[in-house]
């Protein structure tokens, strides 16, 4: 009803059938949908019928011979279905699919069951045209009440007037969960299920730790808001156990929980069977149950910033493990079965063991790509002979290592090596043996060993780039190592690229 714009048939086809609406019907009732595309011929005799919205050409034959029905005398109250097919017409970011769905509210008594989507699309809709159509139509319609108590508060959610502060958000959410009218519960469920990645960071974290604290029997309906793509993303909710309501989703392939409070991992975490990736990074967990080696799909494991000490024996039996991130913990020693890890390409151990010894049997892992040993207080390395020939990246930053080993120059496929902030004061002739070396992190100490930086240098065919903490001391030390490395870049590193 009403002057709707006109769409390519095609796009209205497609767009009204995905959401469960006819494309062609009889014109019974208010709430008949037709749809017409953009036939020169027939637009205007069409288009000038009160009973018919939109058309598409293909059928207009046909729904034109059809003898025209008696006009329903009925309510023009929406069933569910009708609810159901113009709440996911309101909720598209398609204008319009959005002005389609609000000129059919347009008559008659707006649904209540419908206020929810109206205020998430008009208030927290990043699309700003579909925004303000929506709230237009929302002071039109809505008690004057309710839209003044709206946009009393609406200011301190920080989305319109791009604050970032978390405690106007809070406020926000506080007040708007007393408003007159508001299905606060699934309020919170559609505005969860319309948050795209780039608004998530502004509302979806307030939306699910107050969704959380609803009670079980509110909760339970709305928990699938939380799981997108098969990934449940509770980070940043302060949780001190893992919700056992997630388990009833099995089909889950990522969970995101860390930055919580959470002090163990559930047993039950082993029936997540197409489980792909766990991050549950800077939470407080002491130990790690057995049954997460169940897991056959498991590929990445971030354990970092936690208190464990020990790690499942079994832990080698994940086949599909390729990266383990164990930085921050309190490390005594890894389990041997890791050798059996017949993917694992990389291992993370930034500050992660307890007393600067580094286990023997990360030399065994055979399929190691990046090693990062930074920041262990590592003063001298054990004498063994690593089997990681393949080995590509390694990370021995921030240890106090006075010189580097050997063993570094057997690495024949290694191509990044980070030394800075230890105190190696030269590099060995060794490196001369990793041929594929590329880019090599200094150590502050390294100014008096220049003459062991161009000897070594010079026989690396494919080092590009070599980078000091520092500017070097003078234009005669650059201009010294730029001409005896001509194909080397020296610059400052400011960042840690792993």
């Amino acid at each position: 009803r009403g002057n709707l714009p006109e769409m390519p048939s095609a796009i209205a086809q497609v767009k009204l059938e995905a959401r469960g609406i006819p494309v062609v019907a009889a014109p019974t009732g208010p709430n008949c949908v037709v749809v017409i595309g953009d036939d020169a011929e027939l637009g205007p005799e069409i288009t000038n019928n009160p009973d018919i919205a939109l058309a598409l050409p293909a059928q207009l034959r046909d729904f034109l011979a059809r003898e025209p029905a008696p006009k329903s005398t009925e309510s023009s109250h929406l069933g569910p279905a009708e609810r159901g097919n113009l709440r996911q017409l309101l909720l598209s970011d398609d204008r319009d699919s959005v002005r389609l769905a609000l000129n059919l509210l347009e008559p008659g008594e707006l649904p209540e069951s419908l206020f929810a989507e109206l205020l998430v699309q008009g208030y927290f809709n990043p699309e700003q045209v579909i925004s303000a159509i929506v709230r237009q139509f929302f002071k039109r319609r809505v008690p004057p009440r309710t839209v003044a108590f709206v946009e009393r508060y609406w200011p301190f959610s920080g989305i319109n007037a791009g604050s970032k502060q978390y405690n106007h958000r809070v406020q926000f959410f506080e007040n708007i969960s007393h408003l007159p009218g508001l299905d606060f519960p699934h309020f919170l469920g559609t505005l969860l299920k319309a948050t795209t990645p780039a608004r998530r960071e502004q509302i979806d974290l307030i939306a699910r730790r107050h969704l959380l604290r609803l009670p079980p029997e509110q909760f339970h309906p709305l928990a699938s808001t939380m799981i997108h793509k098969q990934t449940l993303d509770i980070c940043l909710l302060r949780l001190r156990e893992f919700p056992e309501i997630f388990f009833e989703f099995p089909d889950l392939e990522a969970i995101e929980a860390r930055d919580n409070k959470l002090t163990t991992l559930p047993e039950r975490i082993g029936e997540y069977s197409r489980l792909v990736n766990l991050d549950v990074r800077h939470n407080k967990i002491a130990s790690v149950p057995d049954r997460l080696t169940q897991l056959p799909r498991l590929t990445r494991l971030y354990l970092a910033g936690n208190q464990i000490q020990q790690l499942p024996e079994r832990l080698g039996d994940l086949a599909e493990l390729a990266l383990l991130d164990i930085g921050f913990n309190q490390l005594r020693s890894l389990p041997r079965s890791l050798i059996d890890a017949p993917r694992l390409r990389e291992l993370r151990c930034f500050n992660a063991f307890a007393q600067g010894q580094i286990p023997p049997v990360i030399g065994e892992l055979t399929h190691l790509k990046k090693l990062q040993l930074s920041e262990n207080g590592i003063t001298r390395f054990p004498e063994w002979q690593p089997q990681f020939t393949g080995l590509t990246h390694l990370d021995l930053s921030y240890n106090p290592i006075e010189q580097l080993p050997d063993w570094v120059g057997s690495l024949p496929e290694l191509r990044v090596l980070e030394i800075n902030h230890t105190q190696i004061q030269a590099l060995p002739d060794s490196l001369a043996g990793a041929t594929n070396l590329t880019t090599i992190y200094l150590p502050k100490t390294i100014h008096a060993g220049l003459s062991s930086i161009i000897r070594v240098g010079q026989q690396l065919p494919h080092l590009r780039e070599l980078y000091f903490p520092y500017r070097l001391r003078t234009l005669k030390h650059h201009y010294r190592l730029q001409k005896a490395l001509p194909q080397v870049r020296i610059q400052k590193h400011q960042r840690r690229p792993l």
